[in-house]
């Protein structure tokens, strides 16, 4: 079997990969979760991500199926993973507002808010130990 592999591409075909009905690629989604913000602001992933969810919404098509679940998908791993990419009031809401229409929407994915309200609360306890001097090592050179 021959390797896919992309070396560029338009935002709206790059997200159009990512959310694919196809075969998902793991390895696609994490390099793109870690690399998206070279090219766009997590403000303008999250609009695509949520245009192309209603880009199918009311189709009842099983390959448009597919793409509202890879888009829930993506979403849950990139506030898992990438919580801190969510550090503004404004994304905050529109995260919250976009996951209370897709539970709107499929009610069986009220786990997706769950997993949202999780994140965050973890994120907010996470404590940064001061740095020790006596633990740092400094080479002289």
């Amino acid at each position: 079997s021959s390797i896919s592999r992309v070396i560029a591409g338009s935002i709206d075909r790059l997200v159009e990969r990512l959310t694919s009905e196809k075969n998902p690629n793991f390895n696609f989604k994490d390099c793109f979760l870690i690399t998206y913000s070279c090219f766009m602001s997590a403000q303008e992933f999250l609009l695509k991500l949520k245009q192309r969810f209603l880009s199918v919404i009311n189709v009842e098509d099983q390959n448009k199926i597919a793409i509202k679940f890879r888009v829930i998908a993506v979403l849950k791993s990139w506030v898992e993973n990438h919580i801190y990419d969510f550090n503004t009031d404004l994304i905050k809401k529109d995260l919250m507002d976009f996951v209370e229409n897709i539970c709107k929407a499929i009610p069986s994915q009220t786990n997706l808010k769950d997993a949202v309200e999780r994140a965050f609360q973890k994120s907010s306890v996470i404590i940064f130990e001061p740095i020790n001097q006596q633990n740092c090592i400094i080479d002289n050179l």
